[in-house]
């Protein structure tokens, strides 16, 4: 179903789904490739 969104919204979801479970790590590259200025900075606050 993600396949029908855009790139932010792409990585949002997986950003979420990361997130979601009980893991002791994360690691994330280059997790705000795509999003828009505004969706990047959120997301890094």
């Amino acid at each position: 179903m993600v396949d029908k969104l855009s790139g932010g919204q792409e990585q949002k979801v997986r950003f979420a789904l990361a997130t979601a479970g009980d893991s002791d790590l994360i690691v994330l590259d280059e997790p705000t490739t795509g999003m828009d200025v505004n969706a990047r900075q959120a997301f890094w606050s």
